[in-house]
């Protein structure tokens, strides 16, 4: 009762000082949305945490005369702390602006669709932009944002990406974009994701704006937003998916990042690569976003029909019927239902020969090195991709050890298992090598010959460019996107053999000839399902040509449907089984995703119900959700950081005496020296061993390693009974005696 009259005193004093009725608020109360309800929590948090900061809102030493003269001086400090953290002013000047101006060149097929669909459309949408690698999908998406940005109020962008190293690269091309537009001023842009700090680009832009050196600058990083969930309320992010996800997970302050996100151009990346759990999430995601108002662009080389189907009614589940449109396409969806849809015409063809590596066993990395001497002989860049870690460490040594070739030849490991500072600078490097380069110019950083071998993490978003290229077995729009990293650039070609002139995609074929094949450890990364039609629909395809962008949908339509793949006799019990089995998988992950997210935006009818369904998803004594709160669903992770024993000291580097502190917190420099020497691992066994270790009493109030454990290693060697890890230089982190199932 006293907390209720408190409250009753408060709102009264509020009305009389800022002169409110309640006729003035144009809602009653059974017309509140669940949507409003959460913006205005994560609005008044968010209140409440520039209201809370003694930098604006110092304490006052004597006591105000009266309520009045109170609130007159704390609104002229409220306007200063909003402008303080360049909340004041809008994104972007207002007016119009064209493709060309944004870009200095003209918009190609894609971008000239996107552009046509675009301007038709009516209210908040969905826009799905399915086309080719290379085919210009982010520009196409920049386009479109600043176009809402300019035209129709929007707060802002973000960005979201699969994974952390495309969110670095992606980061970079926004930067630019923003600082080389004169129309964005003073414009916020930060990096969200676990290890933003170790980004240059990043590190660099938060320096300049904390050293005062952003006073005429286009992009700024102001350090307000670098707290741990404001990122999301910056005007501008460039970050991963998973970040946007947590908003509608049953986490603390989730209204906050629903906040953050309402009223922006919400971008999402290779929408395609994300599980059943992910995509469960994603779905609610859409909902909240299409609830508030919020424009969504979905971009995608390789989108199963039906998966688009699924993304299209969580933002509008009532949209009208979607005309017939084939690959490459654009679509449409506005939130009151209007669909517009447009082939894509005129992109440049593409095309690459499909060959299948049968071998067993070792043989394989002697036939991947037989084609590889032959094809380089004379010149060339190459890219083998494979799924697990263990296999890219032995490919990698193999290759190194045989390939022999009268002139240099470049060699690069890249996977997830390296400290985290040298995948990093092995990321960059790739980039710099294998990229387009700064200019419409060939490449000058190009090596003459090289081999690059890696998991997953090249398969994504990169913008790079191999001659050859050979790849484990993945489903088959995994590999298309693998593909898509063939002859991608213009460049300056060495003498190379006939082999090199036309872009060649090797993958190593499991063998079918049994009733149940053997996927090995790539069947625990992938569903075996798709893994064996994928299989199925290679054997048809070796030796032939795939061309973009025609090839595309019948290819994956044959694997993900309705298209038909041809079965053996043999298989077809073992396919069925798979299909059941996969069925039951996939809908007890879609439990798992229903149940770690936020009810609908429509249940409880709309009305304030949704805050009490919202209370019952957290324990009531410390308000901790039920459930974790996980956007992947993946085997449990731990990360460690790697010291070095050296007597009785603990160091970086076997060679360097640079103590590492545990028992007091480490500050923003130490913490980003312990970070680049973080390694994320999954192998059950050393994931318990890790796990069980206390955490130093000097991280446990750090945000970024409170969750880390330390790996103390003896001469690069860490020994758990008969468990080993050995870290090298050259290939990261090795599980030496045990057989791994994780993947990059």
């Amino acid at each position: 009762k006293f907390i209720d009259e408190a409250r009753i005193e408060v709102i009264e004093a509020i009305k009389e000082v800022f002169g409110l009725n309640w006729e003035r608020f144009p809602f009653r109360s059974d017309d509140v949305t669940a949507s409003f309800l959460l913006l205005l929590a994560g609005l008044t948090s968010v209140a409440d945490w520039i209201a809370s900061s003694e930098e604006f809102f110092g304490y006052m030493t004597d006591e105000p005369k009266n309520l009045n003269s109170y609130a007159k001086e704390r609104l002229e400090k409220a306007r200063d702390a909003v402008k303080a953290i360049n909340l004041d002013h809008p994104p972007v000047k207002p007016g119009s602006s064209s493709f060309s101006g944004l870009f200095s060149f003209e918009p190609n097929a894609c971008q000239t669709s996107v552009l046509e669909v675009t301007e038709k459309l009516v209210g908040p949408f969905l826009l799905i932009i399915e086309t080719p690698m290379g085919s210009g999908k982010t520009e196409a998406a920049l386009a479109v944002g600043d176009r809402f940005l300019r035209e129709s109020g929007a707060s802002g962008l973000y960005y979201a990406l699969p994974t952390q190293a495309t969110g670095n690269k992606m980061f970079k091309r926004v930067n630019e974009f923003l600082a080389n537009n004169r129309a964005y001023q003073k414009a916020e842009l930060h990096l969200l994701h676990g290890y933003s700090d170790l980004h240059e680009g990043y590190s660099a832009l938060r320096l300049a704006s904390v050293n005062g050196k952003e006073k005429d600058a286009s992009v700024i990083a102001s350090s307000w937003f670098c707290s741990r969930k404001r990122g999301l309320i910056s005007p501008f992010a460039v970050g991963t998916v998973d970040q946007a996800l947590m908003s509608v997970l049953q986490a603390r302050h989730m209204f906050v990042r629903l906040f953050g996100l309402a009223g922006k151009v919400v971008v999402i990346d290779e929408v395609h690569a994300y599980d059943t759990y992910t995509s469960t999430l994603l779905d609610r995601l859409l909902e909240w976003l299409a609830a508030m108002d919020t424009p969504v662009i979905l971009l995608s080389a390789t989108l199963p029909a039906r998966r688009r189907a699924e993304l299209i009614r969580a933002y509008s589940p009532n949209h009208e019927p979607l005309p017939e449109v084939r690959y490459p396409s654009v679509i449409a969806i506005t939130k009151l239902g209007q669909c517009i849809a447009k082939k894509v015409e005129g992109l440049p063809e593409q095309s690459f020969r499909v060959e299948l590596i049968k071998a067993k066993g070792g043989e394989r990395w002697q036939n991947v090195r037989d084609i590889l001497s032959h094809a380089l002989k004379e010149g060339g860049c190459a890219a083998c991709i494979v799924n697990i870690v263990g296999e890219a460490q032995a490919l990698f040594q193999y290759l190194k050890s045989e390939l022999k070739f009268e002139k240099e030849t470049r060699f690069i490991l890249f996977h997830a298992r390296f400290p985290l500072g040298q995948r990093l600078k092995i990321e960059n490097e790739i980039d710099r090598l294998f990229g387009k380069g700064d200019s419409d110019e060939p490449n000058a950083n190009r090596p003459y010959r090289a081999v690059v071998v890696a998991t997953q993490v090249l398969e994504q978003s990169l913008d790079v460019d191999f001659d050859i290229m050979i790849s484990g077995l993945a489903p088959i729009d995994l590999l298309l996107q693998r593909a898509g990293r063939l002859h991608r650039h213009k460049k300056n070609n060495p003498k190379r053999l006939d082999v090199l002139k036309e872009a060649v995609f090797y993958c190593l074929q499991k063998n079918l000839s049994a009733k149940i094949p053997d996927f090995g450890l790539t069947g625990k990364v992938y569903e075996p399902f798709y893994l064996l039609k994928t299989a199925l629909v290679l054997e048809r395809l070796a030796g032939s040509q795939i061309h973009l962008p025609d090839s595309v949908e019948g290819i994956i339509g044959q694997v993900y449907g309705p298209g038909e793949v041809e079965i053996p006799n043999h298989l077809a019990e073992t396919l069925e089984d798979w299909r059941f089995e996969n069925g039951i998988i996939n809908r007890q992950i879609e439990f798992q995703g229903n149940s770690a997210v936020i009810p609908t935006p429509s249940e409880g009818g709309g009305s304030s119900e949704i805050l009490l369904r919202l209370a019952q998803t957290f324990d009531d004594d410390d308000l901790l959700p039920r459930v974790r709160a996980q956007t992947r669903l993946a085997r449990p992770s731990i990360t460690i950081i790697i010291l070095h024993k050296i007597e009785k000291h603990l160091s970086f580097e076997r060679n360097e005496l640079v103590p590492a502190l545990l028992d007091s917190e480490p500050d923003s420099r130490m913490t980003r020296m312990l970070l680049a020497i973080s390694v994320q691992i999954s192998n059950p066994a050393w994931y318990t061993f890790f796990y069980e270790q206390e955490v130093p009493d000097g991280w446990k109030k750090s945000p970024v390693l409170r969750h880390c454990r330390v790996a103390v290693f003896t001469e690069r060697v860490l020994k758990n009974g008969r468990n080993i890890l050995r870290i090298d230089a050259d290939l990261g982190l090795l599980i030496v005696s045990q057989s791994e199932g994780g993947n990059g």
